[in-house]
């Protein structure tokens, strides 16, 4: 699904070959300050390497549209983003950003149960804890149903 070729990222990151298959669970694991965020910055075409080309099933990134590709591979940041107003309407945003239908009441049910998050759809999505925030966050994510 996605290849680096040669990439090098200032100092950072030296990646002279990776493969990351489609349908099968990738671990980036090194030491803080060794590229791994940097990475997937990569893979989410936030930033491009320095040298040598990122390729999303074939296709070098340089040729895609980044709000597209992005559509299509989500990146989950470590400090989420979590919006005022309730739970509902903090799943409802990414979906209202894609210009997507949101789903009914059970549907975002369904997802909170995925992810581990017990809360009714009509509370203050800001008086949730870091890990519920995330766990929101990982639940706006999945309703969008990317590809990666």
């Amino acid at each position: 699904m996605f290849e680096l070729i040669g990439v090098r990222y200032g100092s950072i990151l030296d990646l002279p070959d990776l493969e990351i298959r489609e349908k099968q669970v990738t671990s980036l694991t090194g030491p803080s300050g060794s590229g791994k965020t940097s990475v997937l910055r990569m893979l989410n075409k936030m930033i491009s390497p320095t040298i040598g080309k990122v390729l999303f099933r074939g296709v070098d990134l340089r040729e895609l549209n980044a709000v597209n590709h992005r559509r299509r591979a989500v990146m989950l940041s470590q400090e989420p983003a979590v919006f005022e107003k309730t739970i509902r309407d903090n799943l409802h945003a990414g979906l209202l950003f894609q210009d997507k239908k949101p789903p009914p009441d059970q549907a975002l049910k369904k997802v909170l149960e995925k992810v581990g998050l017990e809360k009714s759809l009509d509370d203050d999505a800001l008086r949730l804890s870091d890990g519920e925030r995330q766990r929101l966050a990982l639940a706006r994510v999945i309703l969008l149903d990317p590809d990666v």
